[in-house]
């Protein structure tokens, strides 16, 4: 609108019939004369006359002066997920065309306008900028968290697994393993992306230069990712040096931390340090290797693209010169090269990062292809009830086949009995409890609870109705009312109490500055021998099995403590009619047992009640002997200050007794 007179009502709308106030005069360069623009404060509100029926569809279906409404135009706001980022790459090819649109929507038609369509998608962009960032973030945590929970892998393994593993390079394993997510979310997010832009590049040196300047960059392209592939395979074995050394590395320094009482005990200070420093000067040593390998391979990488890079502009500088091509052709070729460089360089950093990564989670992929040797058969059904009823028939089993560790063992416990296990070290009495426990499945015989054998019910039945206390008990680095929860933490303070009473442990505990709010330190090392093993107890005992199995559990325990610990475990609320398996060395321990079982070299040489056995005048009337001369010894030798102490002991006179006993019998 021109100023010619008085100026003129603006007319913004036709369907709005307020003029809106004159606002300041501006220059307009296009068409030499002065405009009036309308005062921003004054403007008339848009109403929803002015979105015409049928939203941005009329303007697609006729845009202005029978044009075309490019591509991108209307794909850019539809871009929801990751796949639609390898689109936009290909549209990018089409914006050129977008630029005519800033003249077609400066002059007036009938035609809906395009504005209403710009500011939506622009509205959308804007929320996908704040939002879209944080979508890869989190699907790379769910990945993570999902790759962190497969690690309960690790517990699913049987007992031997764990028995042969070296916990430092197990732990390294799990967490260096955590690159593997690293991997597939670059894959995902930007490998396939710069796949498609050389591709891209290619079409486009072919349409714009011809299928010579197509050539050179396939050729570029090609040699560059052949060579960063080649010479990075062949670094592959260095890096995996590499990756051992630090996972040997994280396993010296873990073994050394958990082992920190036998350091000081031998005053090995000094030698750990020099074992771990090995480990440190081997990780150099091949870290040192792979950084020039990587050198090198940059080197040879830069040499390629240089080389391609040189052949092409001499190629377009000699047609320049002969007038075949402008130099504009020239500094365009010099630009579009410069960006093809970047997804190349992206390429060499990411087949290292993703060699390093693969290498990395190797070993977390084995530990993932151990399956457990001891699982659910197929369609077993789990043990809902059981009275303690046990009963083995002709038992075989070996952890290797070189070597026999139980051979034709059966028995049978009632339940509310006591069957006790004795013998030399190695005799297999421990492979007892382990498999009764469901660690191993026995190779012959067969293995029945209730009838049912153990092979038939699932294995977390089975051990539900079990409780275990070891001779090595590992308590969590927490509070001691969280370890004696551990095994029910639905138990209350009482039963709690009660538990510790039975277990000989609750006024020991009282007598703690914070009570059974005291922390325990690493493995429960801040207790005695003696506390652990009670507190393993008194945690048992709030399991409330029907099965409680003793592996020495008492064996740092005094006499009178460890039998009034026993005689709870056998009578009252705790004991009544539970099946009890112990294993002792100390014979006068177990002379109220209800049979007691003789192992020697894996096999049952003797059985019977302790009466029954000293009558047969075998193998364990040799062990009773040897036990009773042994208590003479300690009880008689009272030169000795240490046993001159122990004459205030009153389990010395109950030692005496049990002593005593078995003499006359």
């Amino acid at each position: 609108m021109t100023t010619t007179g008085d100026p003129a009502p603006v007319e913004l709308n036709t369907h709005i019939q307020t003029p809106a106030r004159e606002g300041p005069r501006r220059w307009s360069a296009r068409s030499g004369q002065v405009n009036r623009v309308t005062h921003p404060g004054n403007r008339p509100r848009a109403t929803k006359a002015r979105r015409d029926s049928g939203g941005c569809l009329p303007y697609i279906k006729q845009p202005p002066h029978g044009g075309s409404v490019p591509a991108p135009y209307p794909a850019v706001g539809t871009c929801n997920t990751p796949s639609s980022s390898l689109l936009l790459r290909g549209l990018c090819a089409k914006l050129p065309s977008l630029l005519p649109l800033g003249d077609t929507c400066s002059k007036p038609a009938n035609f809906p306008s395009p504005w209403g369509i710009l500011h939506s998608r622009n509205t959308r962009l804007a929320s996908k900028a704040t939002l879209s960032p944080l979508t890869p973030t989190r699907r790379s945590s769910r990945a993570y968290r999902r790759l962190l929970i497969r690690r309960e892998h690790v517990h699913s393994l049987s007992l031997d697994f764990h028995l042969g593993k070296r916990t430092g390079e197990v732990l390294s394993a799990l967490n260096k393993g955590a690159s593997i997510n690293q991997f597939l979310e670059q894959v995902t997010f930007q490998v396939v992306p710069m796949l498609v832009d050389l591709l891209v590049a290619i079409i486009f040196f072919y349409i714009r230069f011809g299928s010579l300047y197509a050539l050179f960059v396939s050729i570029i392209t090609f040699y560059y990712l052949y060579l960063t592939i080649r010479m990075g395979a062949t670094r592959a074995d260095q890096r995996r040096d590499m990756v051992n050394a630090d996972r040997e590395e994280e396993a010296v320094k873990n073994d050394s931390i958990m082992s920190y009482e036998t350091v000081k005990y031998f005053n090995a200070e000094r030698r750990e340090f020099d074992r771990y420093s090995n480990a440190i000067k081997k990780f150099q040593d091949a870290e040192a290797k792979v950084t020039y390998g990587i050198n090198r391979m940059n080197m040879c990488q830069s040499v390629v693209f240089m080389c391609g890079l040189l052949v092409t502009l001499l190629t377009c500088g000699y047609q320049v010169s002969r007038g075949d091509r402008t130099v504009g052709d020239f500094v365009l070729l010099v630009t579009y090269l410069n960006q093809l460089q970047g997804p190349l360089n992206y390429f060499g950093t990411f087949y290292r990062t993703v060699q390093s990564a693969m290498i990395s989670g190797e070993r977390l992929l084995e530990l993932f292809k151990i399956q457990p040797t001891v699982v659910d058969e197929p369609g077993v059904k789990p043990l809902k009830e059981c009275s303690g009823h046990i009963k083995w028939n002709k038992v075989g089993f070996s952890y290797d086949k070189r070597r026999t560790a139980l051979q034709d063992l059966s028995f049978e416990c009632k339940p509310g009995t006591t069957t006790a296990f004795v013998g030399e070290s190695g005799g297999g009495k421990s492979t007892v409890l382990r498999l009764m426990f469901r660690y191993y499945n026995c190779r012959e015989g067969s293995i029945e609870i209730d009838g049912h054998d153990v092979k038939a019910v699932t294995i977390d039945s089975v051990r539900s109705f079990i409780g275990v206390v070891p001779q090595d008990t590992i308590l969590f680095n927490e509070t001691l009312m969280y370890n004696l929860k551990y095994a029910n933490p639905n138990a209350t303070d009482k039963e709690v109490f009660d538990a510790c009473r039975a277990a000989a442990i609750h006024d020991r505990i009282m007598s703690f500055p914070d009570g059974y709010l005291t922390k325990v330190g690493e493995r429960g090392l801040r207790l005695s021998g003696g506390e652990k093993q009670r507190v393993a107890i008194a945690r048992t005992i709030l399991k409330k099995p029907r099965i409680i199995m003793l592996d020495e559990a008492t064996s740092a325990l005094d006499g009178e403590t460890e039998q009034k610990i026993q005689s709870k475990l056998m009578s009252g609320k705790f004991g009544q009619d539970r099946t009890l398996m112990i294993i002792a060395h100390r014979l006068s321990t177990i002379t109220h047992a209800d049979q007691i079982i003789v192992l020697h070299a894996g096999t049952m040489v003797e059985k019977g009640t302790h009466q029954e056995l000293l009558a047969l005048n075998g193998r364990y009337t040799a062990m009773w002997e040897k036990h009773c001369r042994e208590v003479r010894v300690v009880e008689t030798d009272t030169s000795c200050p240490i046993n001159a102490a122990k004459e205030d002991l009153p389990s010395s006179g109950w030692i005496r007794g049990r002593v005593r006993d078995g003499r006359q019998a």
